[in-house]
């Protein structure tokens, strides 16, 4: 395990702070259901979030794979990926992740969860994305460093 991850809050686990504001989310459209636009709208625009996500997603994966090495953000990296989607974003599962949110919230009709997705964002990057990088320079020095200034973070 890596160092920072001792020191991590035990809310700091992606899928945590992925799935609790969404489902506060959903639990607060059920209690106070707020209007969405027509059905076709949100299928249309959960289609255009979903389907890429989807894809990306499942490079990255495939990437990490031919890798050899964990996706578990705890676990140190037996190679720093700089393939696949990791050619254009730093982290494509988060990107992937929060377009697949994003893709659920309007093609089911819940807008509370959306309300909360710039939470989630702040919270990824600042408990979860900023320590994996600063281990990440540790681990891989120049290397990473040199990846870092031609990949941005998100998009």
């Amino acid at each position: 395990m890596q160092k920072w991850a001792d020191k991590q809050p035990w809310f700091a686990a992606p899928p945590l702070i992925i799935a609790v504001p969404f489902m506060l989310g959903m639990v607060l459209q059920w209690v106070f259901p707020i209007r969405f636009p027509p059905r076709w709208i949100g299928v249309t625009l959960g289609a255009l979030c979903s389907l890429p996500a989807a894809g990306l997603l499942v490079s990255a994966l495939i990437t990490f794979r031919r890798a050899r090495t964990s996706m578990f953000y705890l676990r140190l990296s037996r190679t720093l990926i700089v393939d696949g989607p990791f050619r254009f974003t730093r982290n494509p599962l988060f990107v992937g992740l929060m377009l697949l949110y994003a893709g659920v919230c309007f093609a089911t009709g819940t807008p509370w969860p959306l309300l909360f997705l710039p939470v989630v964002i702040a919270l990824l990057h600042w408990v979860v994305i900023v320590p994996e990088e600063r281990s990440l320079e540790d681990q891989f020095g120049d290397e990473y460093r040199a990846y870092r200034t031609h990949v941005r973070r998100w998009l």
